[in-house]
C-alpha cells in the first residue's frame, strides 16, 4: 500500500514536507493495523529524513506550531522507537515523488516490495534516540530561555528594620529594583483575560492574592479557642500591617514598640511604630491586623 501527496509550490522547506511525509506515513499505518487487527507496536517506520527523526525522538527543545501539531500526530499512534532511519537510495517512497520520462522496473519495484533489506528475516531493528540536527539553525525550534537559580544563605536576608524605608529582600537582589509596582489591577475581570496578554497575567496574579489573603493568611496568625498557649507577639517583634484600602504592595512593616495585655494577660492591642512617606508614625491596632516575621501567636478576642 502506498500513497503519496503533491507538495505546494511555494511556503514549505524540505523539512517540513518530509515531516508531513512522515505523519502521512503515521496515518496510513493506523488504517493498517485498524483493518487487520494488529497492535499499533507492530509497526515500524522509516525515513530518510535525519531532521525528521530528531523532531520525533526530542524530549528537550519546544518546537513552533506547525512542528508542534504534527509531531504530536505522530506521538498519537506510534511512538519514538518505532522510527529509524533509511538510506535514500534504498526508500521506496521517493519513487511516486520523482519524475521518470521512462517506467524504471527496479523503482516500480522497489515501490510495490519495498526494500530487499527489510525482507530479510535476519534484519535488526536498533532502538536509537536521534538528536537534532543544527538546533540553533532550524527556525522550527524555539530559541533556548536561559533561566539563574540564586541561592540565599544569609538567614538575615529579608529582614527589614521600620526606620529603613526599603526591604532588602532576595527579590530586591536579583532585579536591583527596591520599589515594587504599587499599580491596582483589581478592576480587571475575566473578561480582560481575552484582550492582552499582560492583563491575562494581572488577572492570574490579582486571583492569586485574593485566594492568599483570604485562606492562607490568617493561619500566619492562628486564632483558635484555647486550643494551646502559644507565646505572645513581644515587643520589638517586626511585623507586616494588613490594610483592606491599600494595595498589597502598600503593606507597610512595622516594630512593635509597646504591648497592652489584658487581664488575662494576653496580648490583644499594640503599638506599632513604622515608615509611611518617610516620616515615622505610631498606629494603635488590634492584634489580629498584625501578621507577625518572627514568632506566631494566639489570641482571644
Amino acid at each position: 500500500m502506498g500513497k503519496t501527496k503533491l507538495a505546494p509550490l511555494k511556503g514549505h522547506t524540505i523539512p517540513r514536507l518530509e515531516l508531513c511525509a512522515a505523519v502521512l506515513g503515521a496515518e496510513l499505518g493506523e488504517v493498517i493495523c485498524d483493518n487487520m487487527r494488529l497492535l499499533p507496536e507492530t509497526c515500524h517506520y522509516y525515513t530518510d529524513s535525519q531532521v525528521v527523526l530528531g523532531y520525533i525522538s526530542n524530549t528537550k527543545r519546544r518546537f513552533f506550531t506547525y512542528v508542534t501539531n504534527r509531531v504530536e500526530k505522530i506521538h498519537k499512534t506510534s511512538n519514538p522507537s518505532q522510527w529509524s532511519y533509511i538510506s535514500t537510495n534504498q526508500n521506496p517512497a521517493d519513487a511516486g515523488t520523482r519524475f521518470s520520462s521512462s517506467p524504471d522496473m527496479i523503482l516500480v519495484t522497489r515501490w510495490i516490495t519495498g526494500p530487499t533489506c527489510l525482507s530479510s528475516h535476519d534484519v535488526m531493528i536498533e532502538d536509537n534516540s536521534y538528536p537534532l540536527v543544527t538546533p540553533t539553525e532550524d527556525k522550527e525550534i524555539r530559541p533556548l530561555v536561559l533561566s539563574k537559580k540564586t541561592v540565599i544563605r544569609n538567614p538575615e536576608i529579608g529582614c527589614h528594620h521600620p526606620d529603613s524605608p526599603c526591604v532588602l529582600s532576595p527579590n530586591a537582589l536579583l532585579t536591583t529594583k527596591t520599589i515594587d509596582c504599587d499599580e491596582d489591577f483589581s478592576h480587571l475581570n475575566i473578561r480582560d483575560v481575552y484582550t492582552t496578554q499582560w492583563k491575562f497575567v494581572q488577572v492570574l496574579a490579582e486571583q492569586f492574592w485574593t485566594q492568599w489573603r483570604r485562606e492562607y493568611l490568617q493561619t500566619l496568625q492562628s486564632r483558635r479557642k484555647w486550643q494551646q498557649t502559644q507565646e505572645n507577639i513581644k515587643e520589638g517583634d517586626t511585623v507586616i500591617l494588613k490594610d483592606g484600602d491599600q494595595h498589597r504592595n502598600l503593606w507597610p512593616i512595622g516594630l512593635i514598640e509597646h504591648i497592652f495585655p489584658s487581664k488575662d494577660n494576653l496580648v490583644r492591642k499594640v503599638l506599632v511604630r513604622t515608615i509611611r512617606d518617610g516620616q515615622v508614625r505610631v498606629y494603635k491596632r488590634t492584634n489580629h491586623t498584625n501578621c507577625s516575621f518572627v514568632s506566631q501567636c494566639i489570641v482571644k478576642d
